[in-house]
């Protein structure tokens, strides 16, 4: 079924636009680091879709190795305190 789809014509359009995307996405990928930072709150929304993104990135033998903490408004301001 794979190869029948490759053959036809808009099924490689869309699977090179895919290509080109993630090709995109994965070459104008940039660190960021606290020095960075511009001091806006981000959308909760938006951190939302990140870890939802993050769920998706491959991992070392299934291990899962990585845990998030989101500090928001309160909790941020307490972690300023700790320094």
């Amino acid at each position: 079924v794979l190869v029948k789809l490759w053959r036809k014509k808009s099924t490689v359009i869309i699977q090179t636009s895919i290509s080109d995307t993630v090709v995109s996405v994965i070459a104008s990928r940039r660190s960021i680091f606290p020095k960075d930072f511009n001091g806006k709150q981000v959308p909760h929304e938006v951190i939302q879709q990140m870890l939802e993104s993050a769920n998706w990135a491959p991992t070392h033998h299934l291990t899962e190795p990585w845990r998030f903490v989101v500090f928001e408004q309160a909790g941020c301001e307490r972690l300023r305190k700790l320094k």
